[in-house]
This record gives C-alpha cells, structure tokens and sequence, in this order.
C-alpha cells in the first residue's frame, strides 16, 4: 500500500518499506534523490504530529535505534519525515498504527534494530554540511599551497640578502622578518661580527641613536649593527647582563628598551612583529638564563689586522676624521 505525503511517498513492500522523495517541495526540503529502501526491522520508533485544516502533520520514522526528534518547521527536511496535509490524515493515521505494530513486534522479536543495515539517506543540512567541508579541506589546501610558496618566496629573498654562501641561520632569520626594505648592508656583513659558536635566531631592523640599522638576537646576546659607506657601529648587549626589556608598539612600528648594567638603550621604529617577537624571546632567555658569549679566538686576529689597514687607508683619504679613526681604531684593538 502507498501513502502518499506533500515531501514523499511511503510504500509497504513485503518486509520493508520503501521511501520516494518526487515532487517540488521535496526539491525545496532538499531530500529530494533516490528511492529509500528501510527494512522493518531497522524500524525502532515512529513519530507522530496529526494534521489540521490549518497546520499540516508529519510522520517520523525512529531508525537504527535513533531518537525521534523534535522538528518543528524542519520536517520537510528530514530524510526520516513525510508531511502530510489534513486531506491525507486518515491514510497516515493508519500508517501510524501499523508501524507501532511493527515496532512492537520487533521488542518481542528481540531484534536490536541499530544492528540492521539500512539506507540512511540524507538531508538538505546534511548536503550543507559536506559542501561546507568539502569548502573547507579546499581552503586549507590552497592556505597550505600559500604558506609553501610565501616560505620559498622568503628563503629566496634571504639567501639573496645574505649570499649564496651565507650562513643558513642567518637565512633563516632573514626569512623570518617581517620588513626587509633595508638593512641590506648590514645583513650581508653580519656574519663578519658573530662567533662561530652562536646562533642567530631573529633579525628585525631598527633605529638606535640616530643610526638605522638591524638588531640581531642570538642565543648568547642581542647586537645592534649599522654598516654604512663611510661609518659603521656595533653595539652589544649580552643576555647574562639584560635584567629586562620594555616594547612599546604603535600601529605599525615601536620602540624596544634594554635595562642592561644600570644603562637603558632604546632601538625605535622596529616593525611590531619583529618587535613583539624579539622582545618575547629576550624575556624567555633570560627567564632561563643565557649561555656565556664565547671568547674571542686568535683565528679572529687576521680579520682585525685587515679591518685596522682600512681603516688607515680610509683616515688617510681623509673619509674619516681623526675622532672617529681614533674611536674605530681603540674598538678593533680590543677586539684582539
């Protein structure tokens, strides 16, 4: 026998019941699709909402040991759900009672009705809620295709600021900055001021008295370095002697304090990134304590040597003053 409903049909055949969604307002409801085949014996509910002249009912069917649900206006939605209006209550009235039968047959059976297979179907929300993943998974591929291309766009960039023969964790760091229009002096020429002991682990440019240049964190100390054409300055800041940092930020740029041995530097207009980054990692080396810096070698003497003829054949040319040569020539001699 079949019932027919305003979302789908339902029709009894031998030991099972066979569900059709045909029609527009099982287009609408979005249950619309194939037929349903339901064995009565994965039967293990049925819910039941009469109809009025002015409010259509709906028959649910409990599947697989599944709840009946409150639905609301969502029944034409559900793939377990047939609305009917008041012409057919008669015919699903009827319906109703033959599926308690069944129901009740099934309990004396002892059929556990979550362990027949049956054909779950799906709804609208459902359909959504896989086109919603679907979208997802997609999203996350093309975030991940991005985040792979941006890091080898940023590697390149790096080993183009340092040199092909630069040191791999100063790439690294480069990688990592979020503003690389500048500096690009200095970043070729620091690897001329570290140890070969210490690892660079973030570079950010900045401004310290007047001098723009970068500012290196490593795992021993943080180092301000300007390179210029004619001058250049290097201050260190060892971790050990660090007691606190202070970061103050803007909207794009900000200010990074250094309380060290009684002193306080500022370096300004580093990217807040950087900044939030740089100033974080200080505060969790010196939370657990810094490694000493390594001492000087006798393997740095000919590089000082080197730096000393220039430096006289600068002076001589008469590109530096004699106070600045004087200043320049004291900082290489005790580097030895």
């Amino acid at each position: 026998m079949q019932y027919a409903g305003l979302n789908g049909q339902i029709e009894v055949v031998g030991d099972a019941l066979i569900i059709r969604r045909t029609g527009m307002v099982a287009r609408m409801g979005g249950t619309a699709g194939p037929d349903r085949r339901i064995p009565l014996p994965a039967i293990s509910g049925v819910g039941f909402k009469d109809a009025t002249r002015l409010v259509n009912g709906h028959i649910q069917l409990g599947l697989g040991g599944r709840p009946i649900r409150e639905l609301g206006s969502q029944a034409t939605g559900d793939p377990d759900t047939v609305v009917f209006t008041h012409k057919s209550r008669d015919q699903f009235h009827q319906l109703h009672k033959w599926l308690q039968s069944v129901v009740e047959l099934n309990l004396r059976a002892g059929i556990d009705p979550s362990a027949v297979a049956y054909d779950q179907g799906e709804s609208r929300l459902d359909r959504l809620e896989q086109k919603r993943q679907q979208l997802d998974d997609r999203l996350e591929q093309k975030k991940q295709e991005l985040n792979e291309k941006d890091q080898h766009h940023r590697a390149q960039q790096a080993e183009r600021m340092t040199g092909p023969d630069g040191r791999r964790d100063v790439q690294d760091a480069v990688a990592r900055m979020g503003w690389k229009l500048g500096g690009g002096r200095e970043i070729k020429n620091l690897g001329a001021h570290l140890y070969d002991t210490e690892t660079v682990q973030l570079i950010a440019q900045g401004t310290y008295s007047d001098d723009q240049g970068i500012i290196v964190l490593t795992d021993t100390r943080l180092l301000f370095l300007f390179h210029g054409i004619v001058r250049q300055r290097k201050e260190d800041f060892p971790l050990r002697s660090i007691s606190s940092v202070q970061s103050k930020t803007g909207m794009i740029t900000g200010e990074l304090q250094i309380f060290s041995s009684g002193n306080t530097a500022k370096i300004s207009g580093v990217v807040k990134d950087d900044l939030e980054r740089i100033a974080e990692a200080i505060r969790q080396q010196i939370a657990h304590g810094s490694p000493s810096p390594p001492a000087t070698t006798a393997a740095s003497a000919p590089d000082i040597t080197d730096q000393l003829r220039k430096l006289a054949e600068l002076y001589e040319a008469g590109i530096l003053t004699e106070a600045e040569f004087t200043a320049k020539k004291q900082e290489l001699l005790g580097r030895l």
